[in-house]
């Protein structure tokens, strides 16, 4: 597309729209132009479109992909509604960038980047987690070698008290799972491109929704449920409306013989932690403050690498959107390649079904069940 400037839009006028996406668009307004947003609520895409100064606003998304016809499109609406805006905007000649998870079941994730490749266009998943100076640092070692044969790695994402209270995260028929498909996504989807991106080949998972559902008069913070920069527009939170889990909990082969086991929380009586841990039989790491344990001749050996940030955008709210949409441009500029495939979407996606499949089972599931 050459010096031309891309034409955006954003589906959806809830929290991370306004938070992450429209935020990142606008610090690249020399390369993009961001020309309308749109939201079932039209009181909604109008608030947001003023605050923002977006040109345009619509309530039906045909109407403005029709009017607008843009290059790009953010589509930040619920999990069940996912499939149908992302076809319906590539259909209408877009890329898109959607929000995690794309799906929550292989099939329809293969679908869609079946539809994006027949219509020559790029889908990317927000997995905006990646998006960290020690992730990166920890990939490169892993790649070269450091660690030796990986055989183990461990997720730990827990929130005491964060359970998103003001959309409908919480509801199966929206969202189509609870905490792993809102924060372990990311998690998960990190670690596994951290590995080298190795196949799932089965799960084992539980899930529990104890604490929502008998506790009452706590008081909850909606940074501490990822809305680091408020909500403008909330719908009442009913805990007995939750019918997804708060807790998951599960263990996962690979067919690179890589066992990781995984704990996610909006809610458990424990301290806030985003930690991950991976062995290798030469060495071993800890994130997210980047530490490797190994020997060095004859002694044990602590090793910590000084990092420094990706860039300017650091110490902003959703930073991972601003490097995301910025190597989504230049991807679509011909500069950069993808570096969120699709063998990797459609690898968490699986891992997804395995887990929630597992849970109800009450088993192991492995991916030939889900093909």
């Amino acid at each position: 597309m050459g010096t031309q400037k891309l034409k955006a839009a954003v589906i959806s006028a809830g929290m991370i729209a306004n938070s992450g996406h429209i935020p990142a668009y606008k610090a690249f307004s020399q390369d993009v132009s961001l020309e309308a947003v749109c939201d079932l609520n039209a009181s909604a895409a109008r608030d947001t479109a003023l605050r923002h100064d977006i040109p345009r606003w619509y309530s039906d998304v045909a109407a403005m992909l029709e009017e607008v016809h843009p290059d790009l499109v953010s589509v930040c609406t619920p999990n069940s509604t996912h499939k149908g805006l992302v076809a319906q905007a590539l259909k209408a000649g877009a890329n898109v960038i959607c929000e995690k998870p794309l799906t929550l079941h292989y099939a329809d994730t293969v679908e869609l980047y079946a539809l994006a490749e027949k219509l020559g266009k790029q889908l990317v998943v927000c997995q905006t987690s990646r998006f960290q100076r020690a992730y990166f640092a920890a990939r490169d070692y892993i790649a070269d070698g450091v660690l030796g044969n990986i055989y183990y790695a461990e997720i730990d994402r827990i929130r005491r008290r964060g359970v998103p209270s003001w959309g409908t995260f919480h509801r199966k028929a929206a969202s189509g799972g609870g905490a792993l498909a809102d924060i372990g996504i990311h998690a998960l989807d990190a670690m596994l491109w951290m590995l080298g991106s190795p196949q799932v080949s089965a799960v084992s998972g539980f899930t529990s929704d104890r604490i929502i559902h008998s506790e009452r008069g706590v008081i909850y913070d909606l940074k501490e449920s990822g809305a680091f920069s408020g909500v403008h527009t909330a719908r009442r939170f009913d805990p007995a409306e939750c019918d997804v889990e708060e807790f998951a909990s599960g263990s996962l082969r690979t067919d690179a013989g890589i066992s990781l086991n995984f704990k996610v929380a909006w809610a458990a009586n424990f301290s806030d932690r985003n930690n991950m841990m991976i062995l290798g039989d030469k060495s071993g790491l800890t994130l997210p403050e980047l530490k490797l344990y190994g020997t060095l001749g004859e002694n044990q050996t602590d090793f910590s690498p000084r990092l420094f940030g990706l860039g300017e955008y650091d110490d902003r709210p959703f930073a991972g959107h601003y490097y995301l949409i910025r190597h989504v441009i230049g991807v679509l500029n011909g500069t950069e390649s993808l570096m969120i495939t699709p063998q990797q979407v459609i690898n968490t996606a699986a891992t997804l079904e395995m887990f929630y499949r597992s849970s109800e089972l009450g088993r192991e599931v492995r991916r030939n069940e889900i093909m």
